[in-house]
């Protein structure tokens, strides 16, 4: 028997101490994860309620159409996201970008939602508002103002437009996100990945409680400050991402 048939078929694998940078690098992704998936499902969780209730009076069924839409997108675009990423841009600048699309998405529902509270907190008197995106009407000495039969859903488009964007937004960094990750983790050795993968499924569901308990109560009392709670989440989830960058490992884009 040959010397080089005595090797093992199998190459053995060796587990390496992960580095400072990696470490670093892998718990800013976790960290970037939580708060992500805090503002995701902090829409997602109750834009059903959103929509239903006054004063927006959208019909249940139109409300229910809206969230499989934002599920929906947000799934696929994990599919083209990935695609894009390998091909074009690379994971780091597609999730830079899709961090950008979904803060625009969350500043539409802020606004919405501050628009209608602003105007809920004075009395008003057959008070109406037309407008391309926007439209509503009070009854006479009636605070908050009540859905009357047969009106059609307030801020239709404004909020299509938000919906849309978050989904993007969602399913680029979502997606992305945990490969970018992975490539942290890989670096580090076996250990390493091992650590980063059960931090990122402890954060991605930590996020998901954290928005259908905690957000959901402010959200219960007001939509605007719920929102505004998971907007600055998101934005300091884009920092942590973005402020990770000297310690974090960008790879060649795949083709």
């Amino acid at each position: 028997m040959e010397s080089d048939e005595r090797a093992p078929l199998l190459l053995t694998r060796t587990i390496l101490q992960p580095s400072t940078q990696h470490t670093l690098a892998c718990a800013a992704v976790i960290a970037a994860n939580l708060l992500e998936r805090l503002a995701y499902y902090s829409i997602a969780g109750n834009l059903v309620f959103f929509l239903y209730g006054e004063p927006l009076c959208w019909a249940i069924s139109l409300a229910t159409v809206t969230i499989l839409v934002l599920t929906a997108i947000t799934y696929y675009l994990g599919l083209l996201s990935g695609w894009i990423s390998d091909s074009y841009f690379g994971r780091y600048g597609t999730i830079v970008v899709g961090y950008i699309i979904y803060i625009f998405g969350y500043i539409v529902f802020i606004y919405v939602s501050f628009y209608f509270e602003k105007f809920e907190i004075h009395d008003f008197q057959n008070v109406t508002y037309e407008g391309t995106s926007c439209n509503s009407t009070w009854q006479k000495d009636t605070r908050p103002p009540v859905c009357a039969d047969g009106n059609s859903p307030n801020c239709l488009t404004a909020l299509y437009v938000g919906v849309i964007l978050v989904a993007i937004g969602a399913g680029t960094v979502r997606t992305n996100l945990l490969s970018f990750g992975g490539d942290q983790a890989r670096s580090g050795g076996i250990r390493s990945t091992h650590r980063f993968f059960t931090g990122y499924y402890w954060s991605l569901n930590l996020g998901a409680i954290l928005a259908l308990v905690g957000v959901a109560i402010i959200q219960n009392l007001s939509f605007f400050h719920g929102f505004i709670v998971a907007g600055f989440s998101l934005v300091v989830s884009f920092l942590l991402f973005t402020m990770g960058e000297s310690t974090e490992l960008r790879h060649s884009i795949e083709s």
